[in-house]
């Protein structure tokens, strides 16, 4: 029997300061707001809308859920799980929902549930053929999920059981087997490779014994096959997908002394084989590795076994970076911890939560200012520069990149009216994409289709990458305000035509009934109506119809209904009768192109 770590036995648990004289990288934590209770052994998925998902795990109310916001830095509860779980394994699925599956509860479990993010509630879903705890979950291209690896033990032979791979269909949300893994493990890693396969490396077999050997997945026949083994055995290690296609494998157990390893290893998958890649500046084991937007890798907390004292947490982080192969130490945690969670942000911060108590801390990396972006809003031009009440108008927006080094600016997000500021990818009334952007380079956005309500001053905020998806060298000068007043004005519009008869005979009189609407914000004077019998080309200001009338001043939404009589409809044929409001065009109006409108009638 292998397990994490033994519950119930005294171990030694203390800070453990760095071990080797690193180089610190300069970069920050922070707190942030505090999960509602304390939680280990959890999941934390990122979902579609920037939130994160803490589902599960040990201590207090492992059945429930929360969620993080970054707009806010605050959690809220969400729908509780259909029961509670620990040491089980969370997928986003391509549809946006969140697939929990196995773990340890009231027992071993092979039940599965899943989350969604529109309802905030879970339904049950499939259960996997047998129950599995510490085991793998990896979306695979095609969309479903393989499982892999993982024990439970069966009460009823008194032993351990590994069972095989499946594989789960969101489509049908059944589970069915694929092919067998070669040998047992749990504790092992498991990664998505760029040509589809999985990767399956270390983790500790039925014996007990920490595993070198490693395994590829094939999603297209359904089959295993070896490839090269790591350097040396380990487990609760962990593996990262780098951006150049390879798989950074870091620390874990040991079974040699002092227990918990410090190196790094290096997966080609062109190759089938490993690499060392430099050493960590802590020995550490059960820690997270997240990859950055910068292509780097930190490695945070978990725990190292001096082998005589038992277990140390850790606070210390590390940062990996792929160019140079090499390790240096970053900012260490406010915290020691180990069994946590560390998600990557939309903003680019990583989220490290749990572990030992209830609290969170963002990890802001470097960005390193002689390397940074600095996106700034330099000019803020409306068109018009007085927009109309309830009418639509446009922001030009110029926006720069102050900085030493190009960048993607993300989104231009802008509000009508907000004093305040506003927090990564807050909603707003108006957006566009920035686009890349060279050091010292500016560019003209504009937003179309802005429209203000309120007839008082306004303040109209611009926010460049308010998305938050670059670090810049200066994250707090991206937003930019500018006041503008609205303006009332009239809009005079040819609601209604209707003749009597509807019909009119050859060369008879007829009368045609025309309703003038002021569908502007302000009163105003609507002057003369042309009518013309038969017009069907749009006439300039000042053109005289064959009949008229004065539908005179008119209110904000009011209306008036002026009927005027032709003494002859002429020759039988189909003819256009066309009304013109303000046919003079005195008047300014918020729109002078809706004034005429024109009714098909037929002469017969």
């Amino acid at each position: 029997m292998y397990k994490k770590y033994i519950r119930g036995v005294f171990l030694l648990l203390v800070a453990l300061p760095a071990l080797l004289p690193w180089p610190v990288h300069a970069a920050s934590w922070t707190t942030t707001g505090a999960l509602p209770e304390r939680r280990s052994e959890n999941t934390a998925t990122l979902l579609a809308n920037g939130k994160v998902l803490v589902a599960g795990g040990y201590d207090q109310n492992p059945g429930t859920a929360v969620l993080y916001d970054p707009a806010t830095q605050r959690w809220v509860t969400t729908g509780s799980m259909t029961e509670y779980r620990y040491s089980h394994t969370a997928t986003l699925l391509a549809n946006g929902k969140v697939l929990v599956a196995g773990g340890l509860g009231c027992c071993y479990l092979a039940s599965a549930a899943l989350y969604h993010p529109v309802t905030g509630q879970w339904a049950v879903t499939g259960a996997m053929p047998e129950p599995r705890v510490n085991h793998t979950a990896t979306l695979l291209a095609n969309g479903k999920v393989l499982v892999a690896g993982g024990n439970y033990y069966n009460y009823s032979t008194n032993n351990w059981v590994y069972p095989t791979p499946a594989l789960y269909d969101p489509a049908t949300g059944q589970w069915t087997a694929t092919g067998a893994m070669p040998g047992q493990r749990v504790n092992h890693t498991a990664t998505l490779l760029t040509n589809g396969k999985v990767l399956v490396a270390g983790g500790v077999d039925a014996s007990g014994s920490r595993l070198t050997s490693a395994v590829l997945y094939d999603p297209a026949t359904g089959q295993w096959t070896a490839t090269g083994a790591m350097p040396e055995p380990r487990d609760l290690h962990t593996a990262t997908l780098l951006a150049n296609g390879k798989v950074l494998v870091a620390g874990g157990g040991s079974h040699t002394y002092p227990y918990s390893l410090a190196n790094a290893v290096l997966y080609d998958p062109a190759t089938g084989q490993w690499t060392a890649t430099g050493v960590m500046p802590d020995r550490r084991e059960n820690h997270t590795a997240t990859l950055l937007t910068n292509g780097k890798v930190l490695v945070t907390g978990g725990r190292f076994d001096d082998g005589q004292h038992g277990y140390y947490w850790i606070y210390n982080a590390a940062l990996y970076d792929p160019a140079t192969e090499s390790w240096i130490a970053t900012a260490a945690m406010t915290k020691s911890r180990d069994n946590h969670t560390a998600t990557l942000l939309a903003n680019g911060k990583v989220l490290v939560a749990g572990g030992i108590d209830s609290s969170a801390e963002l990890y802001t990396p470097d960005t390193g200012d002689a390397n940074a972006a600095d996106f700034v809003v330099t000019k803020i031009t409306l068109r018009p520069a007085s927009p109309v009440l309830g009418m639509a108008f446009k922001a030009l927006v110029t926006v720069t990149n102050q900085g030493m080094s190009a960048g993607d600016g993300g989104n231009l997000l802008v509000w009508t009216q907000q004093v305040a500021n506003q927090a990564c990818s807050a909603g707003a009334d108006g957006s566009v994409a920035v686009g890349s952007l060279a050091a010292g380079e500016s560019k003209t956005l504009t937003v179309s289709g802005l429209v203000s309500d309120k007839t008082l001053g306004h303040t109209l905020r611009v926010y460049v990458d308010g998305s938050c998806v670059t670090l810049e060298s200066n994250d707090s000068n991206n937003q930019r305000t500018a006041t503008y007043q609205t303006i009332t004005m009239p809009d005079f519009v040819v609601s209604a035509i209707t003749l009597n008869p509807a019909i009119p005979s050859p060369d008879s009189d007829f009368k045609a009934t025309i309703t003038v609407t002021n569908q502007g914000t302000a009163a105003g004077r609507s002057n003369h109506l042309s009518v013309w019998a038969d017009q069907p080309t749009a006439q300039a200001c000042g053109a005289a119809g064959d009949e008229g009338g004065w539908p005179g001043f008119l209110a904000a939404g009011a209306s008036k209904t002026i009927t005027v009589t032709f003494s002859s409809a002429g020759p039988a044929g189909v003819k256009r009768l066309r009304a013109f409001a303000d046919d003079s065009c005195d008047t300014p109006e918020s729109n002078e192109t809706n004034n005429q409108a024109v009714k098909a009638y037929r002469v017969n």
